[in-house]
């Protein structure tokens, strides 16, 4: 059976039969009868999005005790109008505040390239 006791409880109203979700629990209950739920969906990336990724040498240890100490970068993707546009930003993980960042309407290596040489020259 693919419907729920929600939707059992609403087909049998809307026929004109008068009863409850948690009546139609119970007697789905008595008579073993349950819900098939769709598969769940599992993410899992491209193959591409796993290539060419650098080492994670932070280790998820984001707490820098002086300046320039460590660096992180991330893109974001923002939709302006009928296009994506790319942000690369890095980020300075001692005061927190972005030390460089690159705009463009493709992600390339490029993008990222612009935003560290942004943080270089700043700082």
């Amino acid at each position: 059976m693919r419907y729920g006791a929600p939707r059992v409880a609403e087909e049998l109203n809307a026929v004109g039969i008068k009863c409850s979700v948690n009546f139609v629990v119970k007697i789905m209950r008595l008579r073993g009868i349950r819900a098939r739920n769709g598969k769940g969906f599992k993410y899992s990336p491209p193959a591409e999005a796993m290539s060419n990724v650098a080492e994670n040498l932070l280790s998820r240890q984001f707490i820098a005790e002086k300046p320039n100490e460590k660096w992180t970068t991330d893109i974001a993707y923002i939709w302006v109008r009928d296009r994506w546009l790319y942000l690369a930003t890095v980020m300075d993980l001692y005061s927190r505040a972005i030390v460089g960042w690159a705009l463009d309407a493709s992600m390339t290596e490029q993008l990222v390239t612009d935003a560290l040489k942004m943080a270089f020259q700043r700082r």
